[in-house]
């Protein structure tokens, strides 16, 4: 799925950011509108996958957001 993170600049400062996620994999993850891959789950009840947002300021100043998904168990055996 595509994703997409917004970055609030307003001193102009140069940025970088990374995206992460504890679970999936991202296609062109150094843009802001990456695609997320959520993996397939086997768990019963499925679970959740948490991706992140972090931005860097050439300061030095980290921020972050979050999202979760929750990954359904197609094939519930």
């Amino acid at each position: 799925m595509r994703i997409t993170g917004y970055v609030s600049n307003p001193s102009c400062l140069s940025v970088c950011f990374v995206w992460s996620a504890n679970k999936g994999w991202f296609e062109a993850a150094d843009t802001l509108q990456p695609i997320y891959h959520a993996p397939e789950s086997d768990r019963r009840d499925g679970e959740t996958a948490t991706v992140t947002l972090t931005v860097y300021d050439s300061t030095g100043t980290r921020s972050y957001d979050q999202i979760r998904f929750d990954i359904v168990n197609t094939d519930p055996k």
